[in-house]
Parts: structure tokens; sequence; C-alpha cells
């Protein structure tokens, strides 16, 4: 799972240093190491094989939910990089079937439609562009501009293979045109409104129930200065797929009797994010903006400012709603991208027929201006007072974290795209090779991470401004030096303007982007629509001839925008902040008790949260003491961290929308802050400053030979494949099944050469991509390893982190180079993976391996540990380390997530006992560890993409010795080893359950697991149907328990697959009900559901299981997913490298009775072989206590058998025999 997610990661389209914000976002074709994914807030189901729902767009995140989203019919996570100002994202795949077509709001007149936009209608004109593809863009691009300012990019491809189709429609308002002080929120609510029926199609789930009938979903967000709606669908029903979606535009219905269920649906979402540290943040940044400033809007919105302000103001909100409809939502604020197998004619045709009758532009708009809010955030200007700057300000955190953040608006870049001058300097503030800002202040042990830039999201970037954020994360030694950590900022900013502008830096960057342009890798469609309907909007100033290559061009070298960039980067005009638990911790938001006996609505964790970016992480705990908090320090003691700069004894101030407290600094310490930024340090940790930052060394690593190698013959390499079964076979319970691809792509094969000198090594010619790239993969494992002993665990992980650390100056490097390598722990050793262009890519493994090589040898090591500057380094990443671990089980639905993991998988560990284990490791305990693991690890190797079999074997012969089965083919031949990982088998009949108290002492929530086990096999299909099952429930699960129960936010379900062990999980996290009423409730909802399947018309479930087949033969998209995909079955030892084939084969077979029989043998109540396991994690304030809810489902599952820790269960329990 771990390398699932890591190769979505690396087919993702970021560029990225470390984190958001790093640098701005590619858009396509970009191979990192693990890059982290873009955060986003939109609303989503779902599901992985060994978790639930809290999964998640790190870009790992990116495409797992993507994943989800095609399986369940859900949404997924955006691709895009916002901050807390893009909003919550509204999960549509959940519409609630009104009782009836409801009440419109009441408004003004509705403006005047325009006419047709097509020839006939004779007064709207179309302008046809064709933009600027890359030469490896298989698709034909059309770009219709309509003479009411209405424009649609037409996407058509030819690809037969590809089974989805895709559109988006952005409109170019967003929460910064909301009415201060009236409606906070109203851009977020329309957001939410607007699916909730049109004229031509009145019922609210029409829409969600057409595209989820044909493998589809819908969604939304809603940005600071945009909005953006998508679908997802087969490409088969495209046409009224989009007609649906232009419908909301044209006519929507804004019903009234949706308006408090969708207003409480947005109340949740802003408390999904309260606790949120990068929210509380930022909105807190915001507040500081001057007085009626578009940034100082509350654009979340909730229950306070939508309901309660609105009608203590006298405002009626649902005419506000149609104003702002009225007033935004109008043609030349509109952009489409839309996806299609068909031709671009037909699709111009669609769009033609579908968008007739958008709103015209007002009067006075013209339509190829920026528009008249785009035209007065521009007058607006600035959002911060320049006399009031520099600005400082302590925060209190959630969490147990220290952080600095240096910060300076500058004005807006958007017309700077062909030269982008702030991706000169995010690459080089952000770089972390040597003689970078972050090495140095590594060395000096004051910081793990660093990232620099303006995030590509419209708060970050807009028309008033940019922010350019240089974000360092401390140590604990880095946060009681914070003042010479931005010493060293500013010092770096010296440097650069003394320098000045280098333009071989320049051509470094533009080399890259053309390497990236050039070999583009195709990106998935929804993501695709997404990215070019925002990209599209008028604020971004891009010419239609660039809308698809803008990411990539940097074709202007404009050395007077860089030098006037660093000109404003200066002390005395920053906005910093110090975000540290040494001003204590923050307590969790209080909320008014319900009045008049009312309920309390829902709320929970976000679906999402389990993958959430590190700073994402919603924490909190009740401190009694604010004036310092209880952290780990470097040699992994607790201690009580301190500012020494501050002391927190003065009452803080509070902002008033999450609670997020605050000490701004005064101008005594301001003046004398900058008077020391002032100085050249001549000692301490600064005083080689000046000569220790410093440019970065010309890359190695850009490639320049970019030939494809020959193909291999058929005669030499290739060889006939047969499909599982038959086409005929494949259709004879459903016609419209999709077919298997013809020709069958080729498979991994071993090499016979290599074989014969004892190595393990597969290899794979690409012929789909035929781009300069391959990937190089090494499975290093043995049997030799105790994962039950919690010490070698956390030494594992650790030195995971280590060798990253010594491989990072090299690693960013080939990064930039658009190439990645990285190692990673599991649970039979190490991974490592190398790949990217493949010309550099010899030079680049070969120094990873020798790196890694390196932790073996005992000479090295008393060097390292002689030397200070890396025992820092390392003693810095155990703090991280640990404080990840302490921070672990925060969050209800991740604690839940876990007590599921550790009944059925006793490798696992908790994080208490990892850190307790980890507090007690040494380097000297690293040293010892590394040097016995390195001599047992055995290779088996995977290379894939653009090399021939001899070259692969090129590849294999060069590598370490030390890592092969031995020197002959019958050592290779051997199963390569790796520990087993039983799985716990559950009673039957008898319910485990396991209820803990969630350490968050204030959260209000309660999250709770249902987890019915099934068998351990090899098989396919009791796979598929549980495939089925899933997306055949997961909308009426959401329907019946999230939105009509108001259980909570978060109700899913989702197949598990643990060790080849099928399992089927429901949660739900709640603030109204404890985890015995919910348990209560979702067996309530599992027998009326198993009639819904009795009664479901056959036509339905024949799309749902033709829409689950597309899904399964929908081809991978880039050579990492290809890779990841094939590597997956070598890690768990099965080598069925075409399994999508045989789970489509198998799926072709499904009926209603198999879903049926997985019901009745396994999970109804009364079930003959039901082994259920009940976990819930209790939140402090949650509705009932740990006593009261244990005392309740004793009563409820009377044979139940509550546990209260894994080693109590594991005593008496039983294992499945998983050995592969």
């Amino acid at each position: 799972q771990v390398v699932r997610l890591l190769g979505r990661a690396l087919s993702s389209s970021i560029i990225v240093i470390r984190s958001k914000r790093c640098m701005p976002k590619k858009k396509a074709g970009k191979a990192k190491a693990a890059p982290e994914p873009a955060k986003s807030k939109e609303s989503k189901k779902t599901k992985e094989t060994t978790q639930p729902a809290q999964t998640k767009r790190k870009k790992a995140k990116q495409a797992q939910a993507d994943e989800a989203a095609k399986k369940q019919g859900a949404p997924k996570a955006s691709k895009k990089e916002p901050t807390a100002k893009a909003k919550a994202k509204k999960d549509q795949s959940t519409s609630t079937k009104p009782s009836s077509a409801g009440e419109q709001a009441s408004a003004p007149k509705r403006p005047k439609m325009a006419t047709a936009p097509d020839a006939a209608a004779g007064k709207v004109t179309v302008e046809v562009v064709t933009p600027e593809k890359s030469p490896n863009d298989k698709n034909d691009y059309r770009l219709l501009v309509f003479s009411n300012g209405f424009e649609a990019l037409l996407i058509s491809s030819s690809d037969d293979k590809k089974n989805k189709a895709a559109a988006a429609v952005s409109a170019g308002v967003g929460s910064f045109s909301d009415p201060q002080g009236r409606c906070e929120g109203v851009a977020h609510y329309l957001e939410h409104m607007l699916f909730m029926g049109s004229e031509k199609y009145p019922d609210e789930a029409e829409m969600e129930d057409f595209l989820s009938k044909h493998g589809g979903y819908s969604n939304a967000f809603t940005e600071a200065a945009h909005t953006c709606y998508y679908i997802e669908i087969n490409k088969t029903e495209l046409h009224k797929g989009l007609d649906l979606l232009a419908q909301l535009f044209i006519h929507p219905l804004l019903k009234t009797d949706s308006a408090e269920r969708e207003i409480h649906a947005i109340d949740s979402e802003f408390r999904l994010t309260q606790n949120s540290d990068s929210s509380r943040v930022e909105q807190l940044f915001a507040s500081q903006a001057k007085e009626g400033h578009p940034f100082r809007t509350f654009g979340w919105g909730n229950l306070k400012s939508l309901q309660e302000a609105t009608k203590k103001a006298g405002v009626d909100l649902n005419a506000e709603l149609r104003t702002f409809y009225d007033k935004y939502y109008r043609a030349p604020r509109l952009r489409l991208c839309v996806f299609g197998i068909e031709p671009l004619d037909d699709l111009e045709k669609l769009v033609r027929t579908s968008f007739h009758g958008l709103p015209e532009r007002a009067p006075e708009e013209d339509p190829k201006s920026l528009g008249p809010q785009e035209a007065m955030f521009a007058e607006v200007g600035a959002p911060f007072e320049a006399a009031k700057l520099p600005m400082l300000m302590r925060i209190r955190p959630v969490k147990d974290t220290h952080k600095l953040s240096m910060c300076w608006q500058l004005p807006p870049v958007q017309h700077l795209y062909k030269s982008k001058p702030d991706r000169y300097l995010a690459h080089l503030i952000g770089h972390e090779g040597a003689g970078s800002l972050l090495s140095f202040l590594k060395q000096a042990g004051f910081a793990t991470r660093l990232c620099a830039g303006i995030s590509e999201d419209s708060f970050g970037t807009n028309s008033m401004a940019c922010l350019f954020d240089v974000e360092v994360t401390l140590t604990t030694a880095g946060l009681k030096s914070w003042p010479d950590v931005a010493h060293a900022v500013l010092l770096y900013m010296e440097m650069l303007r003394r320098e000045g502008p280098q333009e071989w830096v320049y051509q470094e960057v533009v080399a890259v982007e053309q390497m990236g342009w050039k070999f583009l890798q195709e990106k998935n469609p929804t993501d695709q629509v997404q990215d070019i309907a925002c990209s599209m909007l008028p604020v971004y100033q891009i010419d239609h001839k660039d809308i698809l290559k803008a990411p990539y061009l940097v074709s202007e070298w404009n050395p007077d925008a860089i030098s006037a960039m660093l000109k404003e980067m200066t002390a005395d005009k920053a906005l910093i902040n110090v975000l540290s638990s040494a001003y204590g911790r923050a307590k969790v938001a209080e909320e008014p008790e319900d009045e008049e006996g009312e309920e309390e609505k829902a709320e929970g964790d976000d679906e999402e949260d389990e993958c959430e970016e590190e700073e994402e992480e919603e924490e909190s705990e009740e401190e009694e003491e604010h004036e310092g908090d209880e952290c780990v320090d470097a040699d992994g003691k607790k201690e009580t961290v301190k500012d020494p700069t501050f002391s927190a004894e003065a009452e803080p101030l509070v902002e008033p929308n999450f609670g997020t407290e605050y000490w701004p600094a005064e101008k005594k310490e301001l003046d004398e802050l900058l008077a020391r930024w002032k100085t050249q340090p001549t000692s301490g940790p600064l005083a080689t400053a000046k000569t220790d930052l410093r440019l970065p060394d010309r890359n190695i690593y850009v490639a320049t030979d970019f030939a494809l190698r020959p193909k291999a013959t058929k005669e030499a390499w290739e060889e006939e494949r047969k499909p599982p079964v038959t086409l005929e076979v494949l259709r004879s319970l459903y016609p419209t099944f999709p077919p298997f691809p013809n020709p069958l792509p080729g498979l991994p094969k071993r090499l016979p050469a290599a074989t014969e000198l004892g190595w393990r090594a597969w290899h794979w010619q690409d012929t789909l991509f035929e781009t300069p790239r391959s990937e190089i993969w090494m499975k290093l494992s043995t049997d030799d390893i105790d994962q039950r002993d919690t010490k070698y665990t956390v030494l594992q992980s650790f030195l995971s982190l280590v060798y990253s650390d010594m491989l990072n100056e090299t690693a960013y490097l080939a990064e930039q180079a658009s190439l990645h390598v990285r190692g990673s722990s599991q649970h039979y050793g190490l991974d490592v993976y190398v790949g990217g262009f493949h010309h550099k890519l010899p030079l680049l493994l070969d120094t990873g391996l020798k790196e890694l090589l390196s932790f073996g040898d005992p000479d090295v090591w008393k060097n390292r540990l002689e030397d200070p500057s890396i025992t820092a380094r390392w003693l810095s990443q155990r703090e991280a380390l640990l404080r990840g671990y302490r921070n672990a089980w925060l969050r209800p639905g991740d604690h839940a997530a876990e007590l599921r993991r550790l009944l059925i998988m006793p490798q696992r560990h908790p994080p208490a006992d990892k850190a307790e284990a980890l507090e007690a490791v040494s380097l000297e305990d690293l040293a010892k560890f590394t040097q016995d693991l390195l001599p047992k690890l055995r290779a088996e190797v995977l290379i894939s993409g653009n090399s021939t079999a001899e070259d692969a074997e090129v590849v294999v012969k060069g590598l370490p010795a030390a890592f092969r089965e031995g020197d002959s083919a019958k050592a290779a031949d051997s199963r390569p080893k790796q520990p087993k990982l039983p799985v716990s088998i559950l009673q039957t009949k008898t319910p485990t359950v396991w209820f803990e108290d969630c350490p968050d002492a204030g959260n209000r929530n309660a999250a709770l697991e249902m987890y019915w086990q099934l068998e351990h096999t090899s098989e396919h299909k009791p796979k598929v149907a549980l495939d089925l099952l899933e997306a055949l429930m997961c909308e009426p699960l959401f329907d019946t328990l999230r939105t009509k129960q108001q259980l909570g936010y978060v109700a899913s379900c989702g197949m598990r697959h643990t060790q080849g062990v099928n399992g089927y999980s429901v949660w739900l996290l709640s603030s109204k009900v404890g985890p015995t009423e919910i348990c209560k409730r979702v067996e309530a909802f599992l027998k009326d559901f198993r009639k819904r399947i009795v009664e479901l018309p056959e036509e339905d479930l024949q799309r749902h299981v033709v829409a689950l087949g597309g899904q399964k033969l929908e081809p991978e998209r880039t050579l990492v997913s290809v890779q990841e995909t094939f590597f997956s079955e070598l890690q768990e030892r099965q080598y069925c490298f075409d399994r999508y084939l045989h789970e489509a084969a198998a799926t072709a077979t499904l009926t209603r009775q198999d879903v049926l029989d997985v019901l009745d043998t396994y999970i109804l109540p009364g079930a003959p072989k039901r082994r259920l396991a009940i976990v819930a994690s209790i939140g402090g304030k949650a509705k009932s206590s740990l006593a009261s809810e244990l005392k309740a489902i004793k009563k409820a599952y009377p044979k139940c058998k509550v546990v209260s820790s894994q080693k109590e269960f594991l005593q008496s329990a039983k294992f499945y025999d998983t050995t592969a």
C-alpha cells in the first residue's frame, strides 16, 4: 500500500520543494520523490485496503482519493494546493432526494438570458483558437471564445481504451466577494446550493443519481477568487452529464427547503477544520488586513456567519444568495473545459446546445476585460498597511509544533507567467542543496524543513497582491533561537541581492520546464479539466494560445522583475509569525450548548484526515498552564520548552472565527529585532553565514539525452497473450461490459542473464507512453525481522529518515531535474526508488546505493558519530519522529482506524509504545541496527520504461553484489525472503469490541468503525464482489445516516484487503450520538439495504457492474503508475502483473445473488460467518462517556467480547497464515 501511494505521488503533477507553497505547482508530468500532495478541503469518501476513510490529495493522497472516487462514485480530492481560504469542498455524491421540488429562493428579477451560442442565434458569435499543445500530447484541442464572454476548451481523446469523460466549470468569483459583516460565507453557500436542482432537472438528486449509475460523481470547491464545479462520468454518457452540469448555471432553483441542511453542512465543514493549525493561522493572518479589505472575509462560513449574523442584521440570506448568483454567475465569468471521446466538432455542438441560455454580462461589462470585480480588487491593492509593518505574532497552536513563517506582500504576478520571477526566487530560497538556507539551518540543528514561494491558490495570488512565504519547521533548538533563524533567512535574501539575478540559474529552470513540456505525461481527465477551467479565468491573464503551456512557459528572462521582488523582501516589510506549543496548546473551540433542546448538529473529522499533511492534522488538548508545553527535545527527552524571547503571561488576543490565541509584538521588540537583523553576525551560530550561504552548484542531473531506445522485436521479447476469457464470455451476462484492451499490454519478464548471476530482476520496456523516462525500484528484504519488536520497528523508521537526510542534497538536485531517489522503510526491510529521465539515472542510482551501503560501514559510522553537525541533524530527525508519534491519535477518526488495525495486524504498534521505544534509542543503537540489518538484505529489482532488456541487464550487473541472492540461477530462483505478516482471525458470532477515550480531551466527536472480516483467499471474485457492494452501498449509506439522520458529517464504507484477507467496513464520526447508537443505526440500515438490493432494477445493477468493469480496465496514464502496480506484486510476492484483467473478468460474472450472499453470509445480523469488530474513539466532550458506552454496547451485543488493549486481544487470538 505504501508503494501504491508513492507511485501515485510520483506520477502527480506537482513540482515540490518538500511542502505546499515551496514552489508554484506544475500542471503535469513531474516525477518527484514522494512529493507531498496538495491540501484541499474537498469532502470525499475514500477507501484503501487497510484503513478507513481518513486516507488522503498529500499527492499520494490525491491519487488515492481519485481511485476511491472512481470506485465509489464519490468525490475525490482536488489537485489544487489551496490555503485554508479554499473552502471545504462539497460532497455532491450525497445529495438527498427531496420530497418535493421545493420552494425557490425569492430574489430580484433574473438577468436577461443570452441566446444560444450558435450561428443560428444570430447574436452570439464564436472565435475558434487552437492552443499550443505538447509534442507528446495525443489529444486534440479547440478553444471556443464566445462574444458574450463565455469560453470553452474542448479536449478530444481518440484513445478507445480510456473509459472516462469529465467536465469542469469555473466561475470567476469566490469568497473575497462575500459581503463583509453581513453574510460571510455566501460564495461557499452558493457552491452548495447550486447543486440543488435546476428548472430542467428539478429533482436535486437527479444529477448525482445519473452520474453514480454511470460510474461518475460531481463535486465543487470554493477558493478566494474563484469557484470550480466538475463532474466525471463514463465516456458514453457525457452528453446528458454535461447538460445536467450546464443547467446549474442557466436556471438553478436554489431551493429554500435545502437551505437549512446545506448551512449545517457548511458548518460541519468548518468544524472539521476548526482545529487545523494551518487554517487557524491563515484566518488570523487575514484578520490583520486593512479594515474592509477582501482579505478580511471569513470565507469558510458557518452557522454564526450565515444564520445568526444574517438574522441579527435583518438580512434575507436566500435573497442575498440569489443576488450573489445574479451578480456574479454570468457568461463572462464562466469558463468550461470538457474532455470526451467525441471528435471536436461533436463536442462543440454539445457545448453550444447545453450552454445555451447562460446569463448575459452586465451592459457596462467588457467581456475581454478582467471584469469589474478584478478591477475593483486591483484598485484595492495590497492587504496590509505598509505603516504597520513589520508585524510579528506569536501564536498558540493546537498540536505540538514549532514553525517560523516570514511573509511578504508583493504586487500581482499573473501577467508575468512567461518569465515567472517568483519561481526563480522560490527555486533558490527553497533549495536544499549545498550552500542552501535549509542546509545551513540543518547543520546548526535549527530546522528539519523549509518551504518557500507563492501558493497557487487565489488567496496566495490574485488581482490585489501575491504573498511570498518562507516557512521553516523548527527543532526545539531552533525555537529557542528563532530570531537567529529569521536572521539567516534575511542573510540569504541579502546574498541574493548582492549576487544579483543569475541567468544560468534561470536557464536550468528553463531546461527542466522544457523537458516537462516536451515529454508531458498524461493526466487524469478530471484533474485536467479542473486545472484548465480555472486557469482560463481572466484573472490569470493567460493568452489563449498559451492556456495549455502556461505552467511550463518560461520564455522571457526578466532580471528586473526578480530584483524588484527581492527589493521588497526586507525585514521591515515582513509579516512574521512564530507558531509554537511553547506558548501552550490551544483549547478546542468552545461551542454553545444546544438551545431549546435542539440536538447538536453532526460534526466529524474529514474523511481525508488520515493522510492529511502533517500541518493539517486536527489535534487538540486541554492545557491548564499556557506558559510552556511539554515537548520532545533532540535527545528524545521530555522538557518544558520556552521561547526565551517571550513570556506568555499576558492575556492573548483571540481571532473571533477560529478562536486562535495570539500575541502581537510591541514596537520596542520589533525595533530591537530590526536593529539586530541589520548587523552582520561575527559570533554564534550565524558567524559563518556569509560564507556558508551561497548560490547552488550547477545541477549535474539535468538530462540532455532524450533518445528513445529501440523497441525489442516480438520474437526476441514479446509473446502472444490471450485475455483471461473471450469477449463472448465476458459479455455473456452484460452485453455492454467494456472489452479487454487489444492488443494486451506487455508484462514484466525476468532478465535471463541477470538470473544466471544470482539476481532476481524484472524488466518492462515501455511501449505505451514512449518518453525517455525509466524507473528502477529495488525491494531489499529479509525474513530476519521481528515486527513484533517495537524497538525494531522504530529503528527501521529512524533509519529511513536518516538515510533520506544524508541523501537530501542529492535528492533535491535530482528533483529539480525531474528525477527522484529515496528510501522507504517496509516490514521486510527497505525499498529504494530511483526514476525520471533516463539519461542521468545510472549516476543517481549509484549515488543512492553508495549512500545506503555506507550505513553498514563501521568506519563511516565512527566518523559520523564524531561529527556534531551530522549528529545534530539526525537527532532533529528523531525529534520530529517522536513528535509525530505523540500527535498521532489526537483525532478520533485516526484513533479508531488504528484500533482496528491493531486488532487484526499484530505487527503494528500503538504510537505511545513507539514513542516510548524511540525515546530509549540512541544513535549508537541505530549504528548497531543498520550494520546488522544491511548484510541480511537481498534485492529484487524492477526496471521499467525507456530501456531494452540489454540496458536493464547492464544496470543489474552494476548493482552491489552484496544485495544479490547468490551467484547462480538456482539462488535467484529461490523465493524472496520476508517475514510473515499474520492476520488475526476474529471470532464468529462474537463481536470484538475495543473502545477507548480519545487523547484529545476537548474533542466533541466519537469515531466508530464496524469491520466485518471475510476469508483469506487469492481468488478474484470475492474481492470484486466487495467492490460492487461498496459501489452499491456508498450513496444510500451516506444519504441515510449522514444526510437524513444527521448522525455526522463523515459516514462512509469500503472494502478492506489485508494481506489477502478480505473485509468490509462502515465508519462514522458523530458529535450527536455515541458509538452504540451508531451501531444500532447501521444495523438497521443494513437490513433496509438488503431490501434495496433485492428490489434494485436489473438495468441499474447492470450499470453499476459495467461501471465497475470500466474502472478495472481503465489504463494507467503514466509510467510511474504502471511501475507501482507492477512493484506491488513484487512486494506481496504474488507476481500477478495482469491482475486488473482477472478482476475485470471476475466482475463480469457478478450477479445480484453474489451481493446478497456476502450480506447474508458475513455481514447481516445472524449471518453464519459473521466476524465483527467494533472499535471507537470517544472524545472528552462527546455526548457519552467511555464507561456508559461500554455498558450500552454490552447490552446491545450481549455476546460481545470487550478488550482494552492489543496485548489482551492477541493472547487468545488465532491467525491466518498469509505467507505468499
